[in-house]
């Protein structure tokens, strides 16, 4: 099946890291490696903990309800697409107040190369439960005001999934 795609879409998602375009041969999906990825999360780790500092005074009691909300809604969510929309409100939230500047740019950049394998794996479903968790203590951390242990939750939480993702793309790697 051939996807056409206009130019300018084709432009967008090939400066975003996503497709390798080629003049008058078309587009290559780029494929991440195992160390790239995991830089990938290092460099996720560093600068949303940054991010979560720099937002932190602004979160307000009704945005981290908001927060509660969503993470309700994750719990009751069956399929994969909808949890992961929730995730990255959830995310965006704790964010919210950097949209638009170049550390919220850099993270949604960032996000975007790792989420398609993450689907692709399926880590969100197959280890929710652990996500969960980290997601409700990092609110927890939040309404009782300790950042710095929020941040802790937030790295730890990243490092977790990079190294469930780089362990598929191992194992998957060993298969072929």
């Amino acid at each position: 099946m051939n996807l056409v795609v206009s130019d300018s879409i084709g432009i967008r998602i090939s400066s975003e890291g996503l497709v390798t375009l080629y003049p008058n041969r078309g587009a290559v999906v780029t494929v991440l490696s195992v160390r790239e990825v995991e830089e990938i999360y290092e460099l996720r780790q560093l600068l949303e903990g940054e991010a979560l500092r720099r937002h932190f005074p602004r979160l307000s009691e009704q945005e981290l309800d908001a927060a509660a909300l969503m993470l309700e809604q994750m719990a009751l969510t069956s399929d994969s697409e909808s949890w992961g929309k929730l995730d990255r409100q959830f995310q965006a939230l704790l964010h919210g107040a950097l949209s638009g500047t170049r550390l919220h740019d850099l993270i949604r950049s960032l996000r975007v190369h790792v989420d398609r394998y993450a689907h692709l794996y399926g880590l969100a479903m197959a280890h929710r439960t652990q996500f969960e968790a980290q997601h409700w203590e990092l609110l927890t951390a939040l309404r009782a005001g300790n950042i710095e242990h929020a941040v802790h939750i937030q790295r730890q939480q990243l490092g977790d999934t990079a190294a469930m993702l780089t362990a598929a793309m191992k194992e998957r790697e060993q298969r072929r």
